[in-house]
């Protein structure tokens, strides 16, 4: 079997011979007629995939072992056979397909409405992922609304998430306008990436929601579940649930102070510089609360989930000025989750390098670690 991840055709970028493997398109369909491979429309998503790398060895190989893709060939879904391809190669199997199904609404477990709206966009495997969503919450969205959630889900909003509680329309509404707000309190917008910052109302909104929901406040409708100035109140339920918290840990308090501090012991080899910048791993359950206080935002609502492992957190300083908050670095599972300064305003330019490369230093760390692991399983 060929290696698969170098032969194909290349966009050589205004340079001599870069690729591998060249391939020529023009007598592909002479070549394949007759084989396996013959109804493959190789041809057509070569074209369809011009100027960039295709690996057309690897597609021929899947087109073998999904016979299914023949439906998708003669439908033109080019777009999601390669991201299909691409799904298989990195081993992603987000998008569930029945393969032995008879018609293309079966295969790809949609109603017709859904797969007008995948053929309509020329959707890849990320829209029939989020299409396949809709049909197992069993919501009857307009086509509107569907380009409205595939709109955000691009900017990785999941508004699928909090459509219990209120249209998408209206979810949708709400976030521009406290988009608008955030920006206007901001002198800074500028290195400030829009998404980023919609990102966060969301996801900061969908927090407060879960609040709210373990403090028993009604959530159909209203000021509660959309308050005019969002941050004014998700600061109010931010302390009310720390209270709720506080109470309710009360019996676990010196158990959950020294699972704590142990935590906090081993996450030491975390630490990290990189330019101007450091991370800082907390050492006490005080330095929390006043991350809280001086950044005004709810990390020390954190504190218990710390402790019980469920997550990571981390502070991000100035070299120069170790003991001034600057970010606050939620961290789980080889993946940052949330990244946010003074009023939870998100990372802008300088951070995100900073955290990109504290990513590739703490995913060595966790590599290392499950080696070692492996290692001492053998022994």
């Amino acid at each position: 079997m060929p290696n698969l991840h170098y032969d194909g055709w290349y966009y050589d970028g205004n340079k001599y011979c870069c690729a591998k493997s060249v391939l020529y398109e023009k007598n592909i369909n002479l070549l394949i007629k007759g084989t396996p491979y013959q109804y493959s429309a190789l041809d057509l998503i070569v074209k369809d995939n011009f100027g960039m790398p295709f690996e057309y060895l690897m597609y021929l190989y899947q087109f073998r072992k999904n016979p299914y893709w023949e439906y998708l060939v003669k439908l033109r879904l080019y777009r999601l056979l390669r991201s299909l391809m691409w799904d298989w190669y990195f081993y992603r199997d987000n998008v569930s397909v029945n393969k032995e199904a008879k018609s293309i609404i079966d295969i790809l477990k949609i109603t017709k409405k859904e797969f007008a709206f995948l053929k309509e966009f020329n959707g890849d495997s990320s829209l029939l992922y989020l299409l396949q969503k809709i049909c197992r919450i069993n919501k009857n969205f307009s086509f509107d609304e569907m380009k409205l959630i595939w709109d955000y889900y691009k900017k990785d909003i999941d508004l699928l998430s909090a459509c219990k509680y209120a249209p998408v329309v209206r979810i949708a509404d709400f976030l521009e306008k406290q988009y608008e707000i955030v920006l206007n309190k901001r002198s800074d917008n500028a290195d400030t990436d829009s998404n980023g910052i919609l990102k966060a109302i969301f996801n900061d909104w969908n927090e407060y929601l879960g609040w709210c929901d373990k403090l028993g406040y009604k959530l159909k409708g209203g000021r509660i579940l959309f308050p005019p100035v969002f941050y004014t109140a998700h600061d109010i339920v931010s302390n009310k649930y720390a209270d709720y918290l506080r109470r309710k840990n009360k019996s676990r308090k010196k158990e959950i102070h020294f699972k704590l501090m142990d935590v906090l012991k081993e996450d030491k080899e975390y630490t990290f510089e990189y330019n101007d910048l450091a991370l800082v791993v907390p050492d006490s359950e005080g330095v929390f609360k006043k991350e809280s206080r001086l950044l005004k935002h709810c990390v020390k609502t954190y504190i218990t989930n710390v402790a019980e492992g469920r997550t990571k957190i981390f502070f991000i300083r100035r070299k120069d000025d170790l003991r001034t908050p600057y970010y606050t670095l939620e961290y789980r599972n080889g993946e940052i989750i949330q990244c946010r300064g003074y009023e939870n305003c998100p990372a802008n330019k300088e951070i995100d390098e900073f955290v990109s490369e504290f990513l590739c230093y703490a995913r060595e760390i966790e590599s290392k670690k499950e080696k070692e692991e492996q290692t001492r399983q053998y022994l």
